[in-house]
C-alpha cells in the first residue's frame, strides 16, 4: 500500500493538522488569500523643504507640491523619461570617411583591408587562392562618392 503524507503543516498556526480533518477556520498549505493591494495616505511624518511645515500624509503634502509649484522627485523613475539620442556629427562623420579614403588611395591600408572596403556591407571579402590578403587591389580603384 502506497501512502502519502497524511499530515501537514498549518501556514496560520503552523501545527500538524491531518490532512482529511482539516479546520475550517486555517488555510491549507498553497492556499492563497486574495486581498485588494492597499498603498496607505499614511506616512512618517517629514518637514517640507518649501515652507518648513511637518507632513505625516502623502496627499497633503503632494498638495502642497502642487499648490507651491514643487516637484517631487523622490517618486520620478527613469524609465517613464523618454531619452532622445544625440544627433550625429553629419560633417565630422564624411571627413572621416574621406580621410579613410584617401589612406586606400595612398595606399596605407593593407590588401585585406582594402578587400573588406570593395565588399558590400554584410558580406565576406572574396579569398584569393593562395593567401589570406584576398585579391590585389589595383591603385585608384576605390573611388568613394560623396554628396556634399
Amino acid at each position: 500500500m502506497t501512502g502519502s503524507l497524511r499530515f501537514w503543516r498549518c501556514p496560520d498556526c503552523g501545527e500538524l493538522h491531518d490532512k482529511h480533518d482539516w479546520p475550517n477556520n486555517h488555510r491549507r498549505p498553497g492556499e492563497v488569500v486574495c486581498a485588494p493591494a492597499v498603498i496607505s495616505d499614511i506616512m512618517p511624518a517629514i518637514q517640507s523643504q518649501g515652507n518648513g511645515r511637518w507632513y505625516d500624509s502623502k496627499s497633503e503634502i503632494r498638495k502642497h507640491y502642487r499648490r507651491d509649484g514643487l516637484i517631487e522627485v523622490g517618486n520620478d523613475p527613469a524609465r517613464h523619461r523618454k531619452v532622445t539620442p544625440p544627433d550625429p556629427d553629419r560633417k565630422a562623420i564624411r571627413e572621416s570617411i574621406r580621410k579613410a579614403a584617401a589612406r586606400v588611395e595612398r595606399g596605407d591600408v593593407r590588401e585585406q583591408t582594402k578587400a573588406l572596403m570593395l565588399t558590400r556591407p554584410g558580406t565576406k571579402p572574396p579569398k584569393h587562392k593562395h593567401t589570406d590578403a584576398g585579391p590585389p587591389v589595383p591603385r585608384g580603384a576605390f573611388k568613394p562618392s560623396f554628396n556634399a
